[in-house]
């Protein structure tokens, strides 16, 4: 069967990322009181809290899929079986797309702090890290997609197989919209046409964008230069209200209420 398939070597490539995780963790165990303070050691340090919370998604996507097995040999319920199936396989993608996104975002600190001269303090350490992350990130591609980026394949696969076997896919699209409810903030996969659309992020403006916005903003500018040129009032104007930044999740808020 091909959910069967695909889930086994889906959950079979999750044990080098928990052989990762424990590396990470021996790492801050030892070295956490020194680089505490460090920028790219947060951003680490973020990477393995995430990784700590994959073990448990695991276990609920095992079950599911064994509960879902007895189902369709007992020939009771199987369609709630699998919609619950489904839910758990999206809930362990959107925290491993969460790892990927966070263990791009510690490579790139941990390069730039290399790259800045002089010689980057921590350095052996933080070229142990960099090479972590950059396994971390590969081998939860080889968990969503495949190794060999194939659609039947990964997680992806799990989850297309176990919407299409339904024989009434309300109840899987019920449940399953339970967790597409906060979508997190992960980094641009290669494939995201599986997930549903609210999960996938919005694009950034292209440049063209940006400089048709810059252009359109021009005459604002240069009534504000003009304004301070001018000789100030003795009442100093009040200051302008501060721009509320749009809501967020640090690396360090619980995945939970997120999935």
């Amino acid at each position: 069967m091909a959910t069967a398939a695909s889930g086994a070597a889906a959950l079979k490539a999750l044990k080098p990322l928990a052989a990762h995780a424990a590396l990470l963790g021996r790492i801050a165990y030892k070295s956490h009181a020194q680089h505490a303070a460090a920028r790219p050691f947060r951003a680490v340090e973020a990477v393995r809290t995430a990784l700590a919370r994959v073990p448990s998604a695991e276990t609920a996507v095992r079950k599911a899929r064994a509960a879902m097995r007895e189902a369709e040999a007992s020939s009771s319920d199987a369609t709630r079986q699998r919609a619950v199936a489904a839910y758990h396989v999206l809930r362990l993608a959107l925290l491993l797309l969460e790892v990927e996104h966070r263990a791009g975002k510690a490579f790139a600190q941990l390069t730039a702090h290399l790259r800045t001269p002089p010689a980057p303090t921590f350095a052996p350490l933080f070229v142990v890290q960099l090479s972590l992350c950059a396994k971390v990130a590969a081998d939860t591609c080889t968990v969503l997609y495949g190794p060999d980026s194939s659609s039947d394949e990964g997680l992806c696969g799990m989850y297309a197989a176990l919407q299409g076997a339904a024989a009434d896919s309300t109840a899987i699209r019920a449940i399953v919209a339970r967790a597409a409810e906060k979508p997190r903030g992960a980094a641009e996969p290669r494939d995201l046409s599986w997930l549903p659309l609210r999960l996938q992020r919005p694009s950034r403006p292209s440049r063209e964008a940006e400089a048709a916005g810059a252009a359109t903003n021009t005459p604002q500018l240069a009534q504000a230069a003009s304004s301070a040129k001018q000789p100030a009032s003795r009442t100093a104007p009040a200051a302008p209200a501060a721009a509320s930044a749009p809501p967020g999740m640090d690396d360090d808020e619980d995945l939970g209420e997120a999935i």
